[in-house]
Formats: structure tokens, sequence, C-alpha cells
């Protein structure tokens, strides 16, 4: 891979916009503020209810640190900031670059168990350009990651396209392919308002492992 400099300008928020919830697994109540940041600065999360210096984390792949039920970010203090992963997809699709994300607790709220009300948020706040060119990974030649029976393959190609696959017993899940380009509209039609599903026979287990505690039929689809 090699580094590349694009000729769109990097962007940012036109204004602070929050929204509260409550957090599917840990079921707190929380609030997050997203917040306009300076160019070249990208995605960083504030702890904002831990002291000060410790809470800061990056909003990078380098940072995750699980990716069991939800994807967690963390940083070298510890702190960490879990189910990211709706809220950086929304920041993905709308060409976001550079945002301060103030939070109050340990876990992004669920909402309805979709992207779609993050997509609204950011549209609320307003995008604007910065005076600094983005820079770009160019793919140079097919690179793939195994991992139990999943695996993720990066292939050259002349724009960001993604190909999804899953596949589970249960009928009512089955196997399922999408594909998709990030930027399109077919994301906030098709992707952004998929929720979160699980299966009624793990909730009970799960709750025992103190998770799912703030889920509902509210925020997920349970199968």
């Amino acid at each position: 891979m090699s580094t590349k400099n694009c000729t769109a300008a990097q962007t940012t928020l036109g204004k602070r916009v929050s929204l509260s919830g409550t957090g599917v697994h840990t079921g707190l109540s929380v609030r997050v503020t997203l917040c306009p940041a300076a160019a070249n600065s990208g995605v960083t999360w504030v702890r904002s209810d831990l002291p000060a210096g410790l809470g800061e984390i990056v909003g990078r792949w380098d940072r995750v640190s699980n990716t069991r039920l939800s994807t967690v970010l963390a940083n070298a203090h510890g702190a960490s900031v879990s189910t990211v992963e709706h809220l950086m997809a929304a920041l993905r699709a709308t060409g976001v670059d550079n945002v301060r994300i103030e939070i109050d607790g340990p876990e992004v709220p669920i909402v309805d168990g979709s992207a779609a009300p993050w997509m609204l948020l950011i549209a609320q706040a307003g995008i604007v350009s910065q005076a600094v060119r983005r820079r770009a990974i160019r793919v140079l030649r097919p690179i793939q990651v195994d991992d139990g029976d999943g695996f993720l393959r990066v292939s050259p190609f002349p724009h960001e396209r993604f190909s999804v696959e899953i596949e589970f017993a249960d009928p009512a899940i089955g196997r399922q392919l999408y594909s998709f380009e990030p930027r399109s509209a077919r994301f906030a039609e098709d992707i952004a308002p998929a929720r979160t599903f699980g299966f009624l026979a793990d909730i009970e287990a799960l709750r025992e492992r103190g998770l799912t505690l703030g889920g509902s039929l509210d925020n997920a689809v349970v199968v």
C-alpha cells in the first residue's frame, strides 16, 4: 500500500450536535457530542467522565481492542469506548474526516440499533470543507486476513467499494451478500437503517455475562 494526496478537501462538522441514549450492553445512559475538529486531526473520542489526559482515544484501526459483539476502541491508559461501529460508519459514509467526539460514559448509545440516527445528527451539524487536501491509502496488491471462518480481502480497484457476506444457521438470517459504495445514496437508503439483530436463545446467557443489559425490541431485532 502507499499514500497519496487527493484533489478533495478534508472536512469537519459545521457545529456541535448532541444525542443521548442508552448503551445496549451496559444499559447506562450516555450523552454524545460531535464537535468540529482541526484538519489532519482525524476522529478523536474523548471520555469526558474520566480525568483530563486519560480519556482521549484515537478512532483508528490500530486502537481496536475487541470486536466481540461490538467494536471497542482503547488507549494506552486503559480507557475505552465500545459499540462505536454505527457512528463510525455514519462518519465514513458522510465523508467527515475530522471530528472530536465527547462521550460521558463507556458505550455509545444504541439509539434504534442502526446508523440512521447518526446520519441525521451529522446532517443537522452540516459538513464544511477545510483548506487541506485529503490523504488516501492506495492498495497496490491484494491483501487477505483470515480469522476462523471469516476473512477480509482488500484488492486494487478504481474506487472504493465494499462487498460483505454473512451466514448464520438460523433461516431468518441465513446467508446474505451485499455490495455498495460507502458515499453513495445506497448507504443512506439500505445500510444505515439496517438494525442490530440478536438471537432469543442467546439473551439469557449474554445478560448473565453483563451484556445486552440495555437491549430491547426498540433497539434490536430479536430472532
